[in-house]
């Protein structure tokens, strides 16, 4: 079913799991992840696969980068110095 705007109730769904938990992320560690799951009518392994990894990933990558200095060198070459 589809909502006004073309949104589908699946979509507003994910939006509001993913938000909440990037809000507060003590959701997402037991034994809340377990209640917030039930009341998501979800599980708390589908919680942690579809949004605690990734959102996790993405946190390491940006400790990653604030963490690598800048450099002369790259793996695709600067046609302006040739």
């Amino acid at each position: 079913m589809l909502l006004s705007g073309g949104r589908s109730w699946t979509t507003i769904r994910h939006t509001a799991l993913r938000l909440t938990l990037e809000e507060v992320p003590e959701l997402g560690i037991r034994p809340d992840i377990n209640a917030f799951a039930s009341n998501a009518h979800t599980s708390a392994s589908m919680l942690r696969k579809t949004y605690l990894n990734y959102m996790d990933a993405e946190k390491t990558a940006e400790k990653a980068r604030t963490k690598i200095k800048p450099s002369e060198y790259s793996l695709v070459g600067n046609t302006k110095d040739k």
